[in-house]
């Protein structure tokens, strides 16, 4: 199984994506500093970021539908506020 992040920034030109293994939709709709739940959005930022800030995830420019058709699989949105 597999999760597709829909990664919502504020600022950016478009939509950015990323497929990560497992089931992470307990993360849908969490925003790093727009979130009341700091565990979540401390389990997003540590997925996402290194220490330094620096993105560790592949970045999909173009929506992963290959990926999107295996019915087992997760679509989420989450994002990043400044």
């Amino acid at each position: 199984m597999k999760t597709i992040i829909i990664w919502d920034q504020c600022g950016q030109d478009a939509l950015t994506f990323f497929v990560v293994d497992g089931d992470l939709s307990h993360l849908n709709e969490v925003y790093i500093n727009g979130n009341e739940d700091e565990a979540l959005v401390d389990e997003l930022n540590n997925l996402v970021y290194d220490n330094k800030g620096q993105c560790v995830l592949k970045v999909y420019k173009r929506f992963p539908r290959k990926t999107s058709m295996n019915p087992a699989n997760k679509i989420i949105v989450a994002g990043f506020l400044p």
